[in-house]
C-alpha cells in the first residue's frame, strides 16, 4: 500500500513514503449546537517507522552538504540514481514506486544523523498544505502493475495538523506520526490524468448543501440536482456468459445476478450544489419593539378576520425592527483545481444560507413559502435576469416564525428599508452579513405630538402639532437607487420612465404620506392634521392653519412638518391666508371755540357754540389671498387680477362692504362717504381696501 504524496503537486515530485507507514481516516461531522450537520472534516493520520538504512526518503549526511549515502548494489555500494530523486533535500526515489527500496550503506556510528536526515526530508514533504496524497493497493513486484500508478485507491489534498517524532536515541529506528485533514476524499475511478474527472466520496460531503439555499439550481434545487447525481440507480438485471458457458434462461420472478451502477460526482459538480467548507457558523433573528414610530391606519378594523367597527385614525404607536445575523468561519480547501481562502468559503456559504432577492425557497426550509409573518409579500419586488435575456419579477420574503406566539402580530405586516452590512476578515478566515428590515403594513411610518397653549391675553385658543414621517421602500439593498448593481428599474412599467429616479424610493413613500394627511397642503376639514388638531379641544378650529414649517430629508426618506391652528373665525373671503377687518366708529362731540386771554392765569376761554359733530365710520380691510389660485401675469392683467375685479372676492368684497356700511341701517338719514382706498400687490397676494363714512341720524 504505497502512499505517496506529489512534492509542491508538481508530477514530476511524486514521493513514496518507505516503509508504509499505518494509516486511518475518521470523518469527523460537523454539527452546531441545535445538533444540524453543515460538513464533514476528514482526520488522516499516518503512523510510521524510520529505518537508518532502509527505504525512503533516503538518508543524506547533513553535516556533508547533503550528500546521499550509497546504496548497495551487488554487495558493492553506488551512487543512488540523481535522474530519479526527487522531493525535498532530493532524498525520495521516483523511479522505484512498487519496489523495494535499495539499502544503504551506513555506518552504525552515523545512524543518528541518517535517522534524523530522514526526519528533516519528512518535515519538508510535509510542511505545505494541499499537495496531492495518494494512497495505491500493493501489486507487488509485477512490472505490469505499474499501470495502477494512475489509478490510486483514495486521493485527498489533505492540510497538515501535526509531524511529529517519538523520542529516543535513535539508533535504529524511529516512530513517527503525521496528521492531516482534508474536505473531501476522491478517486480515479476511470483512470484519468484528468483531476477534474476525480470522483468524490459520497458519504457526508453533501451534508453542506443541504445547510444552504444553493443560488444556481431555482425552485427545489437540491431535489433536482440529487436527482440528476442518485447516488444508487436502479438494479439492472444481467446475466453473465463466460467464454464456452451457455447462458441459462432467466425465468420470470426468479433471483438473478445484480449489479449497481454507483453515480459518483467530481469535485467540479458541487458547484451545483453550491459546496461550502467551514468550520462554523452562527445565525440569528431577533425582533424588538421600536418606539420611535408608529402607523395611522384612519378608517381600519382592529382585526380583518372579524366583525369590528371601523375606528377613526386607528393609531399603532409601536412599530417592529426585525434583525438577522449570519456568520461562518471557513476552512482554506485544497483540491484539484487549487486553493480557495477560508474567507471564500465562509461567504458562500453564507451567502447559500441568506435571503436572497433573487431565488425561490427550497420546500421544508424554516423559511416559510410566504413572506413576514404569514402571507406573501406581493409589495416587496425583485428582479431576476433570465439566462434568455428575460427578465422575471420575483418577491422578497421575509421569514414567516416571527410574530406567531410570543407578540401574535396581524398578519398584514411586510418588511421594508432592507439593509445589509458586510464584514469580512481574511486573517481569520470569517465572513459574516447582518441585516435588518422594518415591519409594517404600509409604506410610511409617522409620530407626532400636540400642545394646547391659551391666555388671557389672547382671545384664541392656539394648538400646535409637530410630526415626522419615515418613507419605507421594497427595494433591495443591492437597488441601482443605492448604489448597487441590481437592474430594478426594470420594474417600472412605463419603459419612457426606467431611470432610477423614478424609482419608488423612501422620500417618495414619505411624500406621499404627506399629501394624504394635509391633503395635497389645502387642509381643510376633512384633512387628517386638522382634524388630529381640533379632536384636542372642545372649541371648533380654524380649518386653515395659522403658520406652516417643513423639513425634508430626501436622503433619509424623512419629512419634519410643524403646524398651529386656532380658533379664530372663518374667513369671510374665499381663497384667503389672511383676513382682517377693522371697523372705527366716530359718534359726535362739542363744537366750541377756544379763545386765548392775555395774561390769565386758568388758560384760555371755552365758549360752546351749541352744536355737535358729525358721525363717522371707518373700514379697513386687509387680505393675504393664495398665491396658487391668483396667477401672476404681467402688464394690465396684474390689474384684472385684484381680488376687488374677480369673482368671487370682488362680489363678497362687496357684500361685506354694503353690509358694514350705514346704508340700511335704521336711523340714519344719510350719509356720505370719502374716496375708497385700494392697495395691490400681485407678487405677494397682499391686498387692502379701506373707506370712510359720514352720515346723520334722522333724529
Amino acid at each position: 500500500m504505497p502512499i505517496t504524496v506529489y512534492y509542491n503537486n508538481n508530477t514530476e515530485e511524486k514521493c513514496t513514503i518507505r516503509p508504509t507507514p499505518l494509516i486511518s481516516v475518521n470523518s469527523d461531522i460537523l454539527k452546531n449546537g441545535a445538533g444540524e450537520a453543515f460538513g464533514v472534516t476528514y482526520t488522516i493520520s499516518l503512523n510510521g517507522q524510520i529505518i537508518a538504512n532502509e527505504g525512503t526518503p533516503y538518508a543524506f549526511k547533513t553535516n556533508s552538504a547533503n550528500e546521499i549515502f550509497k546504496v548497495y548494489s551487488d554487495s558493492v555500494g553506488v551512487d543512488a540514481t540523481p535522474s530519479s530523486l526527487c522531493g525535498p533535500y532530493c532524498s525520495f526515489d521516483k523511479a522505484r514506486l512498487f519496489d523495494r527500496p535499495p539499502t544503504q550503506m551506513i555506518p552504525k556510528e552515523q545512524a543518528l544523523g541518517a535517522i534524523l536526515s530522514k526526519q528533516k526530508s519528512l518535515r519538508a514533504l510535509f510542511a505545505l498544505d494541499g499537495q496531492r496524497v495518494e494512497i495505491t493497493d500493493w501489486t507487488g513486484l509485477d512490472k505490469q502493475s505499474l499501470e495502477t500508478e494512475q489509478n490510486p485507491v483514495l486521493i485527498f489534498y489533505p492540510r497538515i495538523t501535526s509531524v511529529s517524532f517519538e523520542e529516543g536515541i535513535y539508533t535504529d529506528t524511529c516512530s513517527y506520526n503525521i496528521s492531516m485533514e482534508a474536505d473531501v476524499l476522491l478517486s480515479n475511478t476511470d483512470n484519468s490524468t484528468d483531476q477534474t474527472n476525480f470522483q468524490v466520496d459520497i458519504d457526508t460531503t453533501l451534508l453542506t448543501a443541504s445547510s444552504g439555499w444553493p443560488i444556481q439550481s431555482g425552485v427545489n434545487g437540491i431535489e433536482k440536482i440529487v436527482e440528476e447525481y442518485k447516488i444508487i440507480k436502479s438494479c439492472n438485471v444481467v446475466a453473465t456468459e463466460e467464454e464456452g458457458e451457455e447462458v441459462e434462461e432467466v425465468e420470470e420472478g426468479e433471483e438473478t445476478e445484480t449489479t449497481f451502477d454507483l453515480t459518483q460526482i467530481t469535485e467540479s459538480a458541487l458547484k451545483d450544489f453550491n459546496q461550502s467548507f467551514i468550520s462554523d457558523f452562527s445565525e440569528e433573528w431577533s425582533i424588538e419593539v421600536d418606539e420611535q414610530f408608529g402607523e395611522n391606519h384612519r378608517d381600519t378594523p382592529l382585526q380583518s378576520n372579524s366583525e369590528n367597527t371601523s375606528f377613526r385614525d386607528l393609531i399603532q404607536p409601536k412599530s417592529y425592527i426585525i434583525s438577522h445575523s449570519l456568520s461562518a468561519v471557513g476552512k482554506t480547501h485544497y483540491g484539484p483545481e487549487g486553493k480557495t481562502e477560508a474567507w471564500k468559503e465562509a461567504q458562500k456559504f453564507v451567502k447559500n444560507r441568506m435571503i436572497n432577492e433573487t431565488n425561490t425557497k427550497p420546500s421544508g426550509s424554516v423559511l416559510t413559502d410566504q413572506g413576514y409573518p404569514n402571507i406573501y409579500s406581493t409589495t416587496s419586488k425583485d428582479y431576476q435576469q433570465q439566462d434568455d435575456g428575460t427578465s422575471q419579477v420575483v418577491s422578497v420574503e421575509i421569514p414567516g416564525f416571527f410574530g406567531s406566539g410570543a407578540l401574535n402580530l396581524a398578519n398584514h405586516f411586510k418588511g421594508f428599508n432592507h439593509t445589509r452590512n458586510e464584514n469580512i476578515s481574511i486573517s481569520d478566515g470569517s465572513y459574516s452579513v447582518e441585516e435588518s428590515w422594518l415591519i409594517a403594513s404600509g409604506t410610511d411610518y409617522e409620530n407626532y405630538s400636540m400642545s394646547i397653549t391659551s391666555d388671557n391675553q389672547n382671545p384664541f385658543i392656539n394648538v400646535s402639532i409637530q410630526g415626522k414621517i419615515k418613507g419605507l421602500s421594497s427595494l433591495s439593498p443591492s437597488s441601482v437607487y443605492f448604489g448597487g448593481q441590481y437592474n430594478d428599474h426594470k420594474l417600472i412599467e412605463d419603459a419612457d420612465k426606467r431611470d432610477p429616479r423614478f424609482l419608488v424610493s423612501p422620500y417618495t413613500n414619505a411624500l406621499d404620506k404627506w399629501y394624504k394627511i394635509s391633503r395635497s397642503g389645502v387642509f381643510g376639514y376633512t384633512s387628517d392634521i386638522y382634524r388630529r388638531a381640533n379632536s384636542t379641544i372642545a372649541v371648533e378650529l380654524n380649518s386653515q392653519p395659522l403658520d406652516i414649517s417643513l423639513g425634508m430629508n430626501e436622503y433619509a426618506g424623512e419629512i419634519d412638518y410643524s403646524l398651529s391652528f386656532d380658533n379664530r373665525p372663518t374667513n369671510i373671503i374665499s381663497g384667503t391666508l389672511f383676513e382682517n377687518i377693522d371697523i372705527n366708529e366716530t359718534y359726535p362731540g362739542d363744537v366750541f371755540a377756544v379763545i386765548p386771554v392775555i395774561g390769565r392765569k386758568t388758560g384760555p376761554i371755552l365758549q360752546y357754540n351749541g352744536s355737535r359733530t358729525s358721525y363717522s365710520r371707518d373700514l379697513n380691510i386687509d387680505l393675504i389671498m393664495d398665491s396658487n389660485k391668483i396667477p401672476y401675469e404681467t402688464g394690465r392683467k396684474m390689474l384684472i387680477r385684484r381680488p376687488s375685479a374677480i369673482n368671487p372676492t370682488a362680489s363678497q368684497l362687496e357684500s361685506l362692504i354694503h353690509e358694514l356700511s350705514p346704508q340700511h341701517e335704521p336711523g340714519i338719514r344719510k350719509y356720505f362717504h370719502d374716496p375708497p382706498q385700494e392697495s395691490w400687490n400681485p407678487k405677494t397676494g397682499q391686498y387692502s381696501f379701506s373707506i370712510s363714512w359720514t352720515y346723520e341720524l334722522d333724529k
